[in-house]
């Protein structure tokens, strides 16, 4: 005689940040911990001197990969606000917008804001609460 067949446990759905291996989520974290060393190098030129193309740009592209890698991984907060961000800076770069102490203040508020969106994304947060900052950016790159 055998066993009474035993239902398959189910296990439950998976949340997407489960899905998210282990290694890509530090290699992410790690990158984006050098990401905020060169908005650290870079933003305090750029807000000592608004006229610096190099410390502009290399802030953008830090945004830009920022977004980049967020988007990838679904750390969704982090991939919209960078986004948010490089688009402001894009229209400073094609000098659309003039980098006035407003829009510095903001990305330094986005500055401050993303250390703690990466922790949170670490713990299991995708989306931390970062929809007033974003649409504070848009409304500055949507200015005329």
């Amino acid at each position: 005689e055998s066993a009474p067949l035993e239902a398959p446990e189910q296990s439950p759905k998976r949340s997407d940040m489960e899905l998210v291996d282990d290694e890509i989520l530090e290699i992410f974290v790690e990158t984006a911990g050098e990401v905020m060393d060169t908005i650290n190098t870079w933003y305090p030129r750029l807000r000592q001197d608004h006229d610096d193309r190099e410390a502009l740009t290399e802030v953008r592209r830090a945004y830009h990969t920022l977004k980049g890698s967020g988007r990838l991984v679904g750390a969704t907060s982090i991939g919209e606000l960078a986004w948010a961000v490089e688009n402001l800076l894009n229209r400073v770069l094609d000098q659309s917008l003039k980098p006035t102490d407003d829009l510095l203040s903001l990305v330094s508020e986005a500055n401050q804001r993303v250390p703690s969106l990466i922790e949170e994304f670490r713990n299991g947060n995708t989306t931390g609460d970062v929809a007033a900052l974003i649409q504070r950016a848009e409304g500055m790159a949507n200015a005329r």
